[in-house]
């Protein structure tokens, strides 16, 4: 069945790996609509509110439904695809099709201290060591703070993230917001590093995670400030519903999809009508629930399925897909973190999500580890090589070689080989050697270790001129002299 107003890009954007069919896509999305038109949502922020019922939606105090024909009007208005850049200016990430990134997560309030191993507050010298292990590893396409900024005023740790981003990485970076205000001056951060504000924005290498909505169905006043802020501003803006079968959402993952798309196509609706056109990146992660304890759990099975159907339907609605990868719910760099990895890795590679992100976390998102990131990278590349695939032709299939060669003989020789051999997926991590007694043999943990530690100790990311880290430094300060000024209030 198709939908009426609705064009399919359900094949154009078709990925190695599909969840759910074209057809199931269709349910979803009708599911979803009927959602959004018969049950109300809460609306937190005032102006969201008036924007909303301008626009024709039936308002009820603070609660809201969606017509179906601005949702479908808000589909075909948002770009399907838009350019990331580097700090340089240079094209980095083209954000549409099937083009799949992967990148840190954001702003963790505790750290697995690197020389200790211990658990502890983290600082912002951990995010810069974050960004110089990231810069560093060839699958890491962006980068987020990864770590948080306790050692600051609270209400401006992103200002300080992003300070230490700027400075220690030429990767993109998707930034995050206590507030408008915080926005504002990471944007004037960006103008600094492009030569003006008009500059960054013509090739901005930095979006910005605005928030969530508090599902089931809330949007709460702060998100939808920094959501109005960044589409007024033409800054690329990622607004992520976080659902969690049985509590927050229907225990089943598709009324669960259903649920976090009714959100994130709210999120897309507003979008649209402060700004048509502007850039808007949703996402939706699902999360099981582990019914003892009621603790949420990132690697799950359900977690994969759930987050690979709203990949689907997004793609069918040819619309930027923010996922989410690499995350464990171990407490340490250890088998499980490296399972869970893998196959989230894996799935929402070959699902054909854009910019994934939550490389380094660990502990459920609420710690990180540079150990992981350096697995992660690992698992990435992994990931990557199995969704290219293999190459059938007369080239590969060498069927006048195997001949040649005959019965008994062997190919190691052969120009063939050495002219192909280097195609061929190699670790720069796992171990694939044969057992030697008189070599020590080395666990995986020790090796990622010791990659970080030679990362710490020889790469230096491209430094900034120190003009440029002047006008940073100056706009930080402004930044916690306006939180002081708050304070007093």
């Amino acid at each position: 069945m198709a939908i009426e107003g609705i064009k399919s890009y359900y094949s154009a954007n078709k990925a190695k790996y599909t969840t759910i069919t074209e057809e199931e896509c269709e349910v979803i999305i009708e599911a979803t609509l009927e959602i959004m038109e018969t049950a109300e949502q809460i609306i937190g922020e005032k102006r969201t509110l008036e924007i909303l019922e301008k626009a024709g939606c039936p308002v009820n105090g603070k609660k809201v439904t969606i017509p179906r024909e601005l949702v479908l009007k808000a589909i075909e208005t948002a770009p399907s695809s838009f350019t990331l850049y580097n700090r340089n200016g240079e094209p980095a990430m083209e954000i549409g099709g099937t083009n799949s990134y992967f990148g840190l997560g954001p702003t963790n309030p505790y750290f697995c201290d690197f020389e200790s191993e211990e658990r502890r507050t983290s600082v912002s010298d951990d995010t810069k060591k974050c960004m110089i292990v990231a810069d560093a590893l060839p699958n890491i396409d962006f980068v987020m703070s990864l770590s948080g900024s306790n050692d600051g005023p609270a209400n401006n740790a992103e200002v300080m993230e992003m300070k230490m981003m700027l400075q220690n990485t030429t990767k993109p970076i998707i930034g995050w917001g206590n507030s408008p205000e915080g926005i504002a001056e990471i944007i004037e951060m960006c103008g600094a590093v492009a030569g003006s504000v008009e500059a960054f924005k013509e090739k901005p290498f930095v979006g910005i995670y605005v928030g969530d909505p508090v599902t089931p169905l809330t949007h709460p006043k702060d998100s939808l400030e920094k959501l109005l802020y960044c589409c007024e501003n033409n800054i690329p803006a990622i607004y992520l519903s976080d659902s969690q079968l049985g509590t927050l959402t229907p225990v089943t993952l598709a009324g669960s999809v259903v649920v976090g798309l009714a959100e994130v196509l709210t999120g897309l609706v507003i979008s649209q009508l402060v700004n048509e056109g502007c850039v808007y990146v949703g996402g939706v992660i699902n999360l099981s629930v582990d019914m003892k304890p009621v603790n949420v759990c990132y690697g799950s099975p359900e977690f994969c399925l759930g987050n690979g159907a709203c990949y689907d339907v997004l793609h069918y609605l040819n619309l930027p897909i923010w996922g989410t990868a690499n995350i464990t719910d171990s407490k340490f760099v250890d088998e499980q973190a490296a399972i869970e990895g893998s196959m989230t890795s894996l799935t929402s590679c070959l699902n054909g999500a854009h910019l994934i992100h939550d490389a380094g976390f660990i502990e459920g998102a609420m710690s990180a580890a540079l150990e992981q990131i350096v697995m992660n990278n690992e698992i990435i590349s992994y990931a990557r090589r199995v969704r290219e695939g293999m190459t059938i032709n007369e080239e590969t299939l060498a069927l006048d070689l195997i001949r040649s060669v005959g019965a008994g003989g062997t190919f190691i020789t052969e120009m063939h080989t050495l002219k192909n051999f280097r195609k061929v997926w190699e670790s720069t991590l796992f171990d694939h050697t044969i057992y030697d007694p008189a070599i020590k043999p080395t666990r995986m943990y020790e090796r990622m270790k010791q990659r970080v530690a030679n990362i710490l100790e020889t790469h230096s990311p491209e430094p900034l001129d120190p003009e440029i880290v002047e006008k940073i430094e100056n706009i930080y300060k402004a930044s916690v002299e306006r939180i002081g000024k708050n304070k007093k209030k």
